[in-house]
């Protein structure tokens, strides 16, 4: 490759986006691991993060409860799933 051409440059589509954000917002993930992990440059990755951060509406206190009483409702359902499937296996194996 001769120095006067450019490599084509890479374009991300927003859920690629969204979920390497995603590694560093919600997975606690750093900067430098998320970035190495999803192949992109840090300082790509950063300015991602922080064009969210911006875009990231206020969280209420009412917003937060209801998000957590759906996890509970979610989790409690999981819950359930695990016990029915433990006591068919208990069932089997006697």
């Amino acid at each position: 490759m001769s120095t006067n051409e450019k490599k084509p440059r890479r374009t991300f589509d927003q859920d690629f986006i969204d979920g390497a954000v995603k590694l560093v917002t919600r997975e606690g993930y750093s900067l430098a691991a998320a970035a190495k992990a999803v192949n992109v440059p840090y300082s790509t990755l950063r300015q991602w993060c922080q064009k969210q951060e911006g875009q990231a509406a206020p969280t209420t206190e009412k917003n937060r409860f209801e998000q957590l009483e759906a996890e509970v409702r979610q989790l409690r359902k999981q819950l359930r799933q695990a016990v029915l499937e433990r006591e068919i296996l208990k069932k089997a194996t006697a």
